[in-house]
């Protein structure tokens, strides 16, 4: 179906999506590179427009992720200065941990029904693990 057929609400919906999918692919970027050590504390991040433009997307689809990071307390933005990663290493380990929990909650979700002994499961974590280092 061709998009002038789907009418302006459509069009404005899922521009709208599209728009979230970016930030929200923008926000997992940085949280990765946070919390795996890659943008170290402090460190200043590209301006809003460089970072559009690496990125190749609208500059505000930017602002409103890291106003997202903001928010999750991960980067530090001053009025008039650079945005830069949180010098709180505490906070930054307090997010990569709640990150972990939540992986490990989900993988327990599907494992669970399979009613695989601690034992076995740890066995297997330890083999898996060491296979992929």
């Amino acid at each position: 179906m061709s998009l002038k057929y789907l009418g302006r609400e459509r069009i404005w919906i899922l521009f709208l999506i599209i728009e979230t999918l970016y930030i929200f692919q923008i926000v997992r970027y940085f949280i990765n590179q946070i919390v795996n050590g890659n943008l170290a504390p402090g460190e200043r991040l590209p301006s809003r427009r460089k970072l559009a433009s690496m990125m190749r997307v609208n500059i505000n689809t930017v602002q409103r992720a890291l106003s997202e990071l903001e928010r999750q307390k991960l980067i530090v933005t001053e009025s008039g200065k650079p945005s830069y990663i949180q010098s709180n290493t505490s906070r930054i380990s307090e997010f990569r941990t709640s990150l972990i929990n939540d992986s490990l909650d989900t993988f327990l979700d599907k494992i669970r029904p399979l009613n695989v002994g601690y034992d076995e499961l740890v066995t297997i974590i330890r083999e898996k693990y060491n296979d992929q280092s």
